[in-house]
């Protein structure tokens, strides 16, 4: 029984060290699995760790080639802005250097249109090459008479002689700017302007917007001109070309023809005899129109007396010559600042001019009906009376 007993038991003992045995290879299957499970997790780790180094890596390649392309586009761009830096700077100093070479050789100058009529200009006038601080040019348009002028109408020879003055001018004295001996010439403003590419200003009437610009509706300007009845036709083209309606109450017209001496219009005029009849004309329609601000002198021959009428009127005067200078001043140099490169005037005319001199010979002819443009009004000799001889200049 003992022996059965302990057989038993041993059996028994046999069973739980089967038992134990199972539950150990259980524990070494779940150890085997956790260390797979751990070492699976730990591979797939370091292949995620892996693929984001890759990643960041591709990236950073990525970002390393798009800066190097940028900086290429940049390194270009540089080389492009440069480049054209360096072609503007040598256009620009190439450009300058023809500037310079341009106003050295050829300081500005003015072109005049003349009336086919011939006179003694005083000092002052515009057909006194002495009057002006530049070189000036004058040329005669044969046939254009004062009567033909003052009409506004021009013969189809007398346009041609009108062009061909106006090619001689600009292409063979190569003037800055054109303007013209008679104040009717305005007709012909917007007919010359066609002609040439060069700033025109034939009549001191070009004044007039600056001039009403400057001051109020309720002020007035006074426009002096040799005849007042003349100037009425033109009231119309006034308002075409200068954009100023003269039939306004706020244009004055005087004519100067009742002022002792001033009547022979386009002869020699004494300048001491009639300025104090120009003057006198002057206050009295001051007086009778006290808010004029302005004076504008239509008629070319007025500029002898506008330093005396600036004098006693107090008010500004504007002129024939006022207007060529506004012009011209455009082109001049100023001393006091910026460049000074410019070739200055050295105060001689380069031109000695005579009534007709630029003229060939058939065109000082007579003229015919059959040809209106040859000169009508040949030069004359004038004896001028002077104290000095050095004081001549023509």
């Amino acid at each position: 029984v003992k022996t059965e007993e302990e057989v038993a038991k041993t059996e028994v003992e046999v069973v739980k060290t089967e038992e134990e045995a199972a539950q150990t290879e259980e524990e070494i299957v779940k150890t085997e699995e956790v260390v797979e499970g751990k070492e699976e997790e730990e591979i797939v780790k370091t292949e995620e760790v892996g693929a984001k180094e890759e990643e960041e890596e591709v990236v950073e390649e990525v970002v390393e080639k798009e800066e190097d392309a940028e900086q290429e586009e940049t390194i270009k761009e540089e080389n492009t802005i440069n480049k054209n830096e360096i072609s503007t700077d040598i256009v620009a100093s190439k450009e300058k250097e023809e500037m310079i070479d341009y106003f050295s050789a050829t300081p500005p100058s003015l072109g005049i249109l003349r009336l086919d009529h011939d006179y003694p200009p005083a000092l002052g006038d515009i057909n006194n090459a002495e009057t002006f601080t530049y070189n000036v040019y004058y040329r005669v348009v044969p046939g254009l008479t004062f009567e033909m002028c003052k009409s506004g109408k021009l013969s189809k020879d007398v346009q041609e002689k009108l062009f061909e003055a106006v090619d001689y001018l600009e292409k063979e004295k190569d003037v800055s700017g054109i303007t013209a001996d008679c104040g009717f010439m305005m007709f012909f403003q917007s007919l010359v302007r066609s002609r040439t590419k060069k700033p025109v200003f034939l009549s001191p009437l070009t004044q007039l917007p600056a001039v009403t610009s400057a001051y109020s509706e309720n002020e007035k300007i006074i426009i002096m001109t040799s005849n007042g009845k003349s100037l009425e036709p033109m009231r119309d083209l006034i308002r075409k070309e200068c954009g100023v309606n003269t039939q306004q109450e706020r244009c004055i017209i005087v004519g100067c023809e009742d002022v002792d001496g001033f009547e022979a219009v386009g002869e020699k005029v004494d300048v001491a005899k009639c300025t104090p009849g120009i003057i006198q004309k002057a206050m009295d329609i001051l007086q009778e129109h006290p808010t004029a601000r302005a004076i504008v002198l239509e008629s070319t021959e007025l500029p002898p007396f506008a330093d005396a009428l600036r004098f006693y009127t107090r008010i500004p005067v504007y002129d024939a010559i006022t207007n060529a200078n506004f012009f011209m001043t455009g082109l001049q140099d100023n001393e006091r600042f910026g460049m000074n490169n410019m070739e200055k005037w050295d105060g001689k005319q380069k031109e000695n001019y005579t009534f007709g001199q630029n003229l060939a010979e058939d065109e000082k002819e007579n003229p015919t009906e059959e040809d209106t443009g040859k000169l009508a009004n040949k030069s004359r000799v004038v004896p001028i009376e002077v104290e000095d001889e050095d004081d001549v200049w023509c």
